[in-house]
């Protein structure tokens, strides 16, 4: 294997590794370029081993038009999974949803929206992120006229969105 090659294959790992929560996904003429954004951090530390955390986060996606018409202005209806760790040896999955408005877009053109809050909180022992709420996924359902677009962060979302409890 050339030494280019291995390279590249290093690079991937650690992405990867790093597990970058930036995700893209194209479906019907509609590109999301979904990430959660950190609004709020109040975190707080009792001692060297302790931290509290307390964060408001949001989901910012970046909506593109890669059709070959211009997409007329509509809604987009979303619904954040959040794993909340105290509950139970797996935790308690929680959904937040709401909808937002999607302007009109031009072809390749985009709109950036800011989707929803939610709340992060828990407790850090060193590194171990063990009690610690977590993000489990999003969806995205837009709705122009009459077409329907839904856009899944994994296909997890669906058996977890019938378990989450408001």
């Amino acid at each position: 294997m050339s030494p280019a090659r291995w390279i590249l294959l290093l690079i991937a790992f650690s992405l990867s590794a790093v597990g970058l929560r930036a995700l893209t996904v194209e479906k019907s003429g509609i590109r999301v370029d979904a990430n959660f954004k950190t609004l709020d951090r109040a975190d707080g530390r009792a001692n060297y081993d302790y931290r509290e955390i307390d964060r408001t986060i949001a989901l910012k996606a970046v909506v593109k038009n890669t059709g070959f018409k211009p997409l007329p202005a509509g809604k987009v209806e979303w619904t954040i999974l959040v794993r909340r760790w105290g509950f139970s040896e797996i935790g308690r999955i929680e959904k937040a949803t709401g909808s937002a408005e999607v302007p009109a877009l031009k072809q390749g053109e985009s709109a950036e929206l800011t989707l929803g809050e939610v709340r992060i909180g828990g407790h850090l022992h060193g590194t171990s992120k063990e009690h610690v709420d977590s993000t489990e996924g999003w969806k995205l359902v837009f709705t122009h006229e009459d077409r329907v677009t839904e856009v899944l962060s994994s296909p997890s979302v669906t058996p977890l969105e019938k378990r989450a409890g408001k």
